[in-house]
């Protein structure tokens, strides 16, 4: 289900072209949005349909990251998405002024129970820009090459982004989820880069919960076929 919120999020959003750099902050807030509402709702509930609450959550996502798009555009992107195998059923549904309207209300009222299961807090917080800071402080400290910041850097981000597909965002803090994102990368690379365990013992994040964090990542790819789980998963 996780995967539907986290795909349906980057498809939308790419689609639209969300302006402001990038469209990564709204994409994240959009899905730990879709985490936090199934949490506490049912995926049951017939008003709770999946393909509802994913587009209320970017749309609300959208406004709170600053890069806001009219619901309509949200609405017949999200439905091209859905419906990217029956172009003649999608361009029907999208010229069908009833149904629009009919999609946009069930998208408001979504946006309501959503807002009021959030509790009308808003703010997201991820573990990007910690992991940023910490990878600086890695180089300045000499912990790591500085020619190999940013790859230590990219390669963590990119587990980031997939840990958004697996339930952390609810489980542990973002600056626990960057530190372990961060020891995970640097197995990966550790070819290139070798970081001294006693840095990462006089880290704030306890082993136990870097080891957590980088096995619940480590079953995604397990579950989903990644190519890279045998590599990483022999460094450890």
């Amino acid at each position: 289900m996780c995967t539907f919120y986290f795909f349906l999020s980057l498809k939308v959003c790419g689609k639209l072209n969300v302006s402001n750099s990038s469209p990564q902050l709204t994409i994240a807030t959009a899905v730990v949005f879709c985490h936090k509402f199934f949490a506490n709702h049912s995926h049951k509930q017939p008003e709770n349909e999946r393909f509802v609450i994913a587009t209320a959550c970017l749309f609300l996502a959208g406004k709170v990251e600053e890069t806001p798009k009219a619901l309509r555009d949200v609405v017949k992107t999200a439905l091209f998405i859905k419906y990217q195998d029956e172009p003649k059923r999608y361009n029907k549904l999208i010229n069908d002024r009833i149904y629009m309207e009919q999609q946009r209300d069930a998208i408001l009222c979504a946006e309501r129970l959503l807002l009021h299961t959030l509790g009308f807090h808003f703010h997201a917080e991820h573990p990007y820009k910690h992991l940023l800071r910490i990878v600086k402080q890695m180089s300045e400290e000499k912990v790591i090459p500085e020619k190999n910041a940013r790859d230590l850097a990219q390669v963590a981000w990119n587990f980031a982004n997939d840990s958004l597909r697996t339930l952390l965002c609810l489980q542990y803090t973002p600056l626990e989820v960057a530190h372990s994102v961060l020891f995970l990368a640097s197995k990966f690379l550790s070819a290139k880069i070798s970081v001294e365990k006693d840095w990462w013992e006089k880290c704030t994040v306890h082993q136990s919960i870097r080891e957590d964090i980088s096995n619940q990542i480590l079953d995604l790819y397990e579950q989903t076929g990644g190519s890279t789980i045998s590599t990483i998963a022999s460094r450890f």
